[in-house]
Protein backbone atom coordinates (compact mmCIF):
# COMPACT_ATOMS: atom_id res chain seq x y z
CA UNK A 1 0.00 0.00 0.00
CA UNK A 2 1.44 3.42 -1.10
CA UNK A 3 2.74 5.10 2.12
CA UNK A 4 1.05 8.38 2.04
CA UNK A 5 -2.43 6.48 1.80
CA UNK A 6 -1.49 4.30 5.19
CA UNK A 7 -0.31 7.43 6.83
CA UNK A 8 -3.39 9.42 6.21
CA UNK A 9 -5.52 6.63 7.94
CA UNK A 10 -4.80 8.23 11.28
CA UNK A 11 -6.80 11.55 10.89
CA UNK A 12 -9.48 8.98 11.22
CA UNK A 13 -9.22 8.88 15.01
CA UNK A 14 -9.58 11.89 15.35
CA UNK A 15 -13.60 12.10 14.63
CA UNK A 16 -14.07 8.61 16.08
CA UNK A 17 -12.48 9.58 19.31
CA UNK A 18 -15.63 12.00 19.74
CA UNK A 19 -17.96 9.20 18.77
CA UNK A 20 -16.35 6.89 21.13
CA UNK A 21 -16.21 8.93 24.17
CA UNK A 22 -20.33 9.72 23.32
CA UNK A 23 -20.73 6.13 23.02
CA UNK A 24 -19.08 5.10 26.22
CA UNK A 25 -21.04 7.28 28.07
CA UNK A 26 -24.00 5.93 27.03
CA UNK A 27 -22.76 2.87 27.59
CA UNK A 28 -23.64 3.59 31.05
CA UNK A 29 -26.71 5.53 31.71
CA UNK A 30 -27.57 6.51 34.71
CA UNK A 31 -30.75 4.77 37.04
CA UNK A 32 -34.02 6.15 37.41
CA UNK A 33 -34.08 6.78 41.18
CA UNK A 34 -37.14 5.13 41.50
CA UNK A 35 -35.61 1.63 39.87
CA UNK A 36 -35.46 -0.88 42.37
CA UNK A 37 -31.75 -2.15 42.45
CA UNK A 38 -31.21 -5.48 40.52
CA UNK A 39 -29.61 -8.26 42.39
CA UNK A 40 -26.05 -8.85 41.82
CA UNK A 41 -24.97 -11.85 39.56
CA UNK A 42 -22.56 -14.69 40.14
CA UNK A 43 -19.33 -14.08 37.94
CA UNK A 44 -20.61 -17.79 36.63
CA UNK A 45 -24.20 -17.26 35.69
CA UNK A 46 -22.82 -13.70 33.96
CA UNK A 47 -23.21 -13.68 29.79
CA UNK A 48 -20.90 -11.76 27.69
CA UNK A 49 -23.81 -9.04 25.70
CA UNK A 50 -23.27 -8.86 22.20
CA UNK A 51 -21.64 -5.70 21.32
CA UNK A 52 -24.86 -2.91 20.36
CA UNK A 53 -25.40 -2.50 16.59
CA UNK A 54 -24.23 0.57 16.22
CA UNK A 55 -20.64 -0.05 18.05
CA UNK A 56 -19.90 -2.39 15.81
CA UNK A 57 -17.77 -1.74 12.72
CA UNK A 58 -17.00 -3.86 10.82
CA UNK A 59 -16.86 -8.07 10.28
CA UNK A 60 -15.23 -11.26 9.70
CA UNK A 61 -17.38 -14.54 9.75
CA UNK A 62 -18.83 -14.37 13.04
CA UNK A 63 -16.90 -12.29 14.35
CA UNK A 64 -17.38 -8.63 14.95
CA UNK A 65 -14.77 -5.64 14.99
CA UNK A 66 -16.32 -2.77 17.64
CA UNK A 67 -15.24 0.96 17.49
CA UNK A 68 -13.62 0.34 21.05
CA UNK A 69 -11.35 -1.71 18.87
CA UNK A 70 -10.93 0.31 16.12
CA UNK A 71 -9.79 3.27 18.31
CA UNK A 72 -7.51 1.71 20.54
CA UNK A 73 -5.70 0.12 17.37
CA UNK A 74 -5.67 3.71 15.65
CA UNK A 75 -4.27 5.06 18.53
CA UNK A 76 -1.52 2.36 19.14
CA UNK A 77 -0.68 1.87 15.75
CA UNK A 78 -1.36 5.81 13.89
CA UNK A 79 -1.25 7.86 16.89
CA UNK A 80 1.93 9.41 16.94
CA UNK A 81 1.79 10.28 13.23
CA UNK A 82 -1.94 11.90 13.80
CA UNK A 83 -0.36 13.93 16.57
CA UNK A 84 1.80 15.72 14.58
CA UNK A 85 -0.88 16.09 12.03
CA UNK A 86 -2.92 18.11 14.54
CA UNK A 87 0.05 20.23 15.73
CA UNK A 88 0.73 21.43 11.81
CA UNK A 89 -3.19 22.01 11.71
CA UNK A 90 -2.99 24.25 14.80
CA UNK A 91 0.47 26.23 13.76
CA UNK A 92 -1.03 27.13 11.33
CA UNK A 93 -4.81 28.66 12.92
CA UNK A 94 -2.73 30.13 15.07
CA UNK A 95 -0.82 32.18 12.63
CA UNK A 96 -3.25 32.69 10.30
CA UNK A 97 -5.43 33.86 13.32
CA UNK A 98 -2.89 36.40 14.17
CA UNK A 99 -2.75 38.03 11.30
CA UNK A 100 -6.51 37.74 10.70
CA UNK A 101 -6.56 35.63 8.28
CA UNK A 102 -9.81 33.25 7.34
CA UNK A 103 -10.98 30.71 5.10
CA UNK A 104 -14.88 30.32 4.13
CA UNK A 105 -16.23 27.27 4.48
CA UNK A 106 -17.49 27.99 0.52
CA UNK A 107 -13.52 27.76 -0.55
CA UNK A 108 -13.24 24.84 1.18
CA UNK A 109 -15.52 23.04 -0.85
CA UNK A 110 -14.34 24.30 -3.71
CA UNK A 111 -11.22 23.21 -3.45
CA UNK A 112 -12.94 19.61 -2.11
CA UNK A 113 -14.70 19.55 -5.40
CA UNK A 114 -11.66 20.18 -7.32
CA UNK A 115 -9.78 17.79 -5.47
CA UNK A 116 -12.08 14.88 -5.80
CA UNK A 117 -12.92 15.85 -9.60
CA UNK A 118 -9.13 15.33 -10.46
CA UNK A 119 -9.21 11.98 -8.95
CA UNK A 120 -12.30 10.79 -10.58
CA UNK A 121 -10.46 10.46 -13.73
CA UNK A 122 -8.06 8.15 -12.28
CA UNK A 123 -9.83 5.43 -10.01
CA UNK A 124 -9.93 2.40 -11.69
CA UNK A 125 -13.01 1.84 -14.09
CA UNK A 126 -16.68 1.04 -12.17
CA UNK A 127 -15.25 2.42 -8.55
CA UNK A 128 -16.39 5.08 -6.59
CA UNK A 129 -14.30 7.53 -5.97
CA UNK A 130 -15.30 7.96 -2.25
CA UNK A 131 -15.43 4.57 -1.39
CA UNK A 132 -11.27 4.05 -2.93
CA UNK A 133 -10.52 7.10 -0.49
CA UNK A 134 -12.31 5.61 2.32
CA UNK A 135 -10.32 2.20 2.03
CA UNK A 136 -7.05 4.00 2.28
CA UNK A 137 -7.81 6.38 5.28
CA UNK A 138 -8.94 9.94 3.41
CA UNK A 139 -12.17 10.38 4.44
CA UNK A 140 -14.16 13.99 3.60
CA UNK A 141 -13.04 15.41 7.09
CA UNK A 142 -9.59 14.77 6.39
CA UNK A 143 -9.54 16.06 3.16
CA UNK A 144 -11.24 19.55 4.39
CA UNK A 145 -8.72 20.01 7.28
CA UNK A 146 -5.77 19.65 4.93
CA UNK A 147 -7.19 21.63 2.46
CA UNK A 148 -8.00 24.45 4.95
CA UNK A 149 -4.74 24.33 6.30
CA UNK A 150 -3.60 24.73 2.37
CA UNK A 151 -6.33 27.88 1.61
CA UNK A 152 -4.97 29.41 5.16
CA UNK A 153 -1.14 28.94 4.29
CA UNK A 154 -1.67 30.13 1.13
CA UNK A 155 -3.44 33.27 1.85
CA UNK A 156 -1.00 33.72 5.03
CA UNK A 157 2.23 33.47 2.17
CA UNK A 158 0.37 35.95 -0.09
CA UNK A 159 0.13 38.59 2.58
CA UNK A 160 4.49 38.31 1.76
CA UNK A 161 3.89 39.75 -1.71
CA UNK A 162 5.33 43.19 -2.58
CA UNK A 163 4.86 44.89 -5.81
CA UNK A 164 8.83 44.72 -5.71
CA UNK A 165 8.79 41.16 -5.96
CA UNK A 166 7.39 41.59 -9.91
CA UNK A 167 9.52 43.48 -12.81
CA UNK A 168 8.84 43.72 -16.79
CA UNK A 169 12.50 43.23 -18.85
CA UNK A 170 13.66 42.44 -22.29
CA UNK A 171 17.01 40.71 -22.51
CA UNK A 172 19.18 39.72 -25.46
CA UNK A 173 20.97 36.10 -25.41
CA UNK A 174 24.19 35.65 -26.48
CA UNK A 175 25.20 32.16 -26.84
CA UNK A 176 28.92 31.03 -26.61
CA UNK A 177 29.07 29.08 -30.44
CA UNK A 178 30.83 26.02 -29.71
CA UNK A 179 32.87 24.68 -33.42
CA UNK A 180 32.70 21.30 -34.86
CA UNK A 181 35.73 19.25 -33.45
CA UNK A 182 36.90 16.79 -34.96
CA UNK A 183 40.31 15.44 -33.19
CA UNK A 184 42.70 13.11 -34.75
CA UNK A 185 41.91 9.53 -33.79
CA UNK A 186 46.03 9.61 -32.79
CA UNK A 187 45.38 11.96 -29.67
CA UNK A 188 45.22 10.73 -25.81
CA UNK A 189 42.38 11.44 -24.09
CA UNK A 190 44.41 14.41 -22.25
CA UNK A 191 45.04 15.87 -26.14
CA UNK A 192 41.57 15.94 -26.42
CA UNK A 193 39.94 17.34 -23.58
CA UNK A 194 42.76 20.14 -23.72
CA UNK A 195 41.47 20.82 -27.18
CA UNK A 196 37.88 21.03 -26.42
CA UNK A 197 38.64 23.00 -23.47
CA UNK A 198 40.51 25.59 -25.35
CA UNK A 199 37.24 25.62 -27.54
CA UNK A 200 35.07 26.02 -25.27
CA UNK A 201 37.32 29.36 -23.85
CA UNK A 202 37.83 30.58 -26.92
CA UNK A 203 33.70 30.20 -28.02
CA UNK A 204 33.29 32.28 -24.49
CA UNK A 205 35.24 34.90 -25.32
CA UNK A 206 33.79 35.59 -28.66
CA UNK A 207 30.65 35.67 -26.89
CA UNK A 208 31.69 37.92 -24.26
CA UNK A 209 32.79 40.48 -26.88
CA UNK A 210 29.56 40.24 -29.27
CA UNK A 211 27.83 40.74 -25.85
CA UNK A 212 30.43 44.09 -24.98
CA UNK A 213 30.19 44.98 -28.50
CA UNK A 214 26.33 44.71 -28.57
CA UNK A 215 26.06 47.11 -25.51
CA UNK A 216 28.00 49.93 -26.56
CA UNK A 217 25.49 50.08 -29.81
CA UNK A 218 22.68 50.20 -26.89
CA UNK A 219 24.73 52.96 -24.84
CA UNK A 220 25.27 54.59 -28.06
CA UNK A 221 21.45 54.76 -29.06
CA UNK A 222 20.53 51.85 -30.89
CA UNK A 223 16.86 50.71 -30.03
CA UNK A 224 16.77 47.68 -27.74
CA UNK A 225 14.12 45.96 -29.35
CA UNK A 226 15.65 45.97 -32.21
CA UNK A 227 19.04 44.67 -31.34
CA UNK A 228 17.28 41.80 -29.51
CA UNK A 229 15.87 40.61 -33.20
CA UNK A 230 19.08 41.32 -34.84
CA UNK A 231 21.53 39.45 -32.35
CA UNK A 232 19.69 37.94 -29.61
CA UNK A 233 20.19 33.54 -29.75
CA UNK A 234 16.70 33.54 -27.61
CA UNK A 235 14.77 32.35 -30.33
CA UNK A 236 11.43 32.05 -27.63
CA UNK A 237 11.09 36.13 -27.58
CA UNK A 238 13.92 37.48 -29.96
CA UNK A 239 11.04 38.51 -32.74
CA UNK A 240 9.23 40.38 -29.56
CA UNK A 241 12.27 42.70 -29.59
CA UNK A 242 13.26 40.01 -26.52
CA UNK A 243 10.32 41.09 -24.40
CA UNK A 244 10.00 38.45 -21.36
CA UNK A 245 7.14 40.01 -20.35
CA UNK A 246 6.38 40.69 -16.35
CA UNK A 247 8.34 38.01 -14.03
CA UNK A 248 8.36 37.19 -10.39
CA UNK A 249 11.62 36.88 -8.22
CA UNK A 250 12.91 33.24 -7.70
CA UNK A 251 11.35 33.02 -11.69
CA UNK A 252 15.17 33.27 -12.88
CA UNK A 253 18.36 31.97 -12.49
CA UNK A 254 20.38 33.71 -9.65
CA UNK A 255 22.37 36.13 -11.88
CA UNK A 256 19.84 37.26 -14.12
CA UNK A 257 17.53 37.96 -11.40
CA UNK A 258 19.89 39.86 -9.27
CA UNK A 259 20.95 42.09 -12.67
CA UNK A 260 17.18 42.96 -13.45
CA UNK A 261 15.82 43.89 -10.10
CA UNK A 262 19.04 46.18 -9.54
CA UNK A 263 17.63 48.29 -12.89
CA UNK A 264 15.46 50.73 -12.76
CA UNK A 265 13.02 51.27 -15.76
CA UNK A 266 14.91 52.12 -19.11
CA UNK A 267 18.36 51.42 -17.57
CA UNK A 268 20.32 48.50 -19.38
CA UNK A 269 22.61 46.41 -17.48
CA UNK A 270 26.24 45.11 -18.79
CA UNK A 271 26.38 41.90 -20.34
CA UNK A 272 25.68 39.61 -17.54
CA UNK A 273 26.96 35.87 -17.37
CA UNK A 274 24.78 32.99 -16.35
CA UNK A 275 24.81 28.96 -17.42
CA UNK A 276 22.79 30.22 -20.39
CA UNK A 277 25.20 32.45 -21.96
CA UNK A 278 25.64 36.32 -21.83
CA UNK A 279 22.76 38.51 -20.84
CA UNK A 280 21.89 42.10 -21.87
CA UNK A 281 18.90 43.26 -19.81
CA UNK A 282 16.34 46.40 -20.32
CA UNK A 283 13.50 47.13 -17.43
CA UNK A 284 10.43 48.24 -18.88
CA UNK A 285 8.14 48.58 -15.73
CA UNK A 286 8.67 47.78 -12.06
CA UNK A 287 6.27 46.06 -10.43
CA UNK A 288 3.72 48.99 -8.94
CA UNK A 289 3.05 49.69 -13.04
CA UNK A 290 2.20 45.91 -13.84
CA UNK A 291 -1.42 45.57 -14.26
CA UNK A 292 -2.97 43.64 -11.50
CA UNK A 293 -4.58 40.79 -13.27
CA UNK A 294 -0.81 40.33 -14.38
CA UNK A 295 0.15 40.62 -10.70
CA UNK A 296 -2.49 38.11 -9.44
CA UNK A 297 -1.19 35.51 -11.77
CA UNK A 298 2.38 36.43 -11.07
CA UNK A 299 1.51 36.10 -6.88
CA UNK A 300 0.21 32.51 -7.41
CA UNK A 301 3.82 31.66 -8.39
CA UNK A 302 5.77 33.20 -5.73
CA UNK A 303 2.93 31.94 -3.33
CA UNK A 304 3.63 28.21 -5.06
CA UNK A 305 7.21 28.73 -4.21
CA UNK A 306 7.53 30.07 -0.63
CA UNK A 307 4.75 27.99 0.62
CA UNK A 308 6.96 24.82 2.19
CA UNK A 309 9.58 27.06 3.24
CA UNK A 310 6.80 29.48 5.19
CA UNK A 311 5.17 26.02 6.30
CA UNK A 312 8.74 24.62 7.41
CA UNK A 313 9.47 28.10 9.29
CA UNK A 314 6.62 27.99 11.10
CA UNK A 315 6.79 24.35 12.68
CA UNK A 316 10.57 25.55 13.67
CA UNK A 317 9.04 28.56 15.63
CA UNK A 318 5.70 26.77 17.10
CA UNK A 319 8.09 24.14 19.22
CA UNK A 320 5.00 21.64 19.37
CA UNK A 321 5.12 18.83 21.72
CA UNK A 322 4.26 15.58 20.53
CA UNK A 323 3.81 13.68 23.84
CA UNK A 324 3.09 10.22 21.67
CA UNK A 325 6.35 9.90 20.10
CA UNK A 326 8.80 7.27 21.57
CA UNK A 327 11.85 8.75 24.00
CA UNK A 328 15.31 8.01 22.91
CA UNK A 329 16.27 4.57 23.52
CA UNK A 330 19.23 3.83 26.78
CA UNK A 331 22.04 3.10 23.60
CA UNK A 332 21.41 6.88 22.66
CA UNK A 333 19.95 6.08 19.25
CA UNK A 334 17.38 8.95 18.24
CA UNK A 335 14.02 7.77 17.26
CA UNK A 336 13.09 8.33 13.54
CA UNK A 337 13.36 12.06 12.24
CA UNK A 338 9.85 13.76 12.83
CA UNK A 339 8.10 14.09 9.18
CA UNK A 340 5.59 16.48 8.47
CA UNK A 341 3.48 16.14 5.06
CA UNK A 342 3.43 19.14 2.55
CA UNK A 343 1.41 22.44 3.74
CA UNK A 344 -1.18 21.44 0.42
CA UNK A 345 -0.50 17.33 0.62
CA UNK A 346 -3.76 16.29 -0.31
CA UNK A 347 -5.05 12.31 -1.07
CA UNK A 348 -3.02 10.91 -4.52
CA UNK A 349 -5.28 9.37 -6.99
CA UNK A 350 -5.77 5.36 -5.87
CA UNK A 351 -3.75 3.33 -7.69
CA UNK A 352 -5.18 1.41 -10.51
CA UNK A 353 -5.79 -2.26 -10.56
Amino acid sequence: MNRIWLNSIVAVSVSLVMVGVAWAQAKSPAQSPAAAPKPAQKPAATKMAAPAAQSVVGRVGNSVITRDELLKTLEAWYGPQAVEDLISLKVVEQEAKKYGVTVTPAEVQQRYNEAIDSMRARVPPGSDVYVELAKQGWTKAHMEAVLRRALLLEKLVARTVRDTDFIQARHILIQPQMPTITPDQNMSAEERQKMFAEARAKAEDEAKAKAEKIYDELKGGKDFAEAAKEYSDDRSNKDKGGDLGAFARGMMVPEFEQAAFALKPGEISQPVKTPYGWHIIKVEKLGKDIPAVEKARLTQIIVRQRMAQYYQDLLKRANGQNLLLPRPSASGQQPAPRTQPGPGAVPPPPPSR
